[in-house]
This record gives structure tokens, sequence and C-alpha cells, in this order.
């Protein structure tokens, strides 16, 4: 097997700075629904459609939140184990 740079596997040293680079994806993520949310509120629109699709929004936009704090924390935890697991294996 070809090796690049003398190391065979997963450089766990960057890898370490992924689970911050995640993180720092789902901020923005966030950061983004919460602006379009803004922008939506500023908006002129009166009457019962209104608040009806506001509350339709409020309810995706959490559903939403979840899935990619559940997706962000289960890829986080992924790897963490296989950054853990590739360190046993190297030794290092």
């Amino acid at each position: 097997m070809a090796t690049t740079g003398g190391i065979l596997g997963m450089d766990v040293d960057s890898m370490d700075r992924m689970p911050a680079v995640f993180m720092n994806v789902a901020e923005q993520f966030e950061t983004l629904v919460i602006q379009a949310y803004n922008q939506f509120n500023a908006v002129r629109w009166e009457g019962p459609d209104k608040g009806k699709y506001d509350t339709e929004w409020q309810n995706q936009q959490k559903a939403m939140k979840s899935f990619v704090d559940t997706t962000i924390n289960n890829l986080i935890s992924a790897l963490s184990r296989n950054i853990s697991e590739q360190r046993t294996a190297s030794g290092s």
C-alpha cells in the first residue's frame, strides 16, 4: 500500500480539529435560519394566514434544528470514535 508523506491511515492530529469544524457549520446553519425568519417577519402581512404560516414555520424550524443537531452530534461522536480507534491502531 502506498503512503503519502510517510503517513499510512488517518492523520489524527489534523482530524482532531474536525469536530469544531462541524460545530461551526451547525452554528452557521442556525444563523441562516434565524436570518431567514427575521426577513420573513419584516414583510408586512396582515390576517390569519400570517399567524398560521408563522406557527408552521416555527414548528418546521424546530424540527430542522433538532435534525441538524442530532446529525452533527452523531457525526462528531462517530468521528471521535474513529480518531480514537486510529490512535489505538497506530499506537500514537
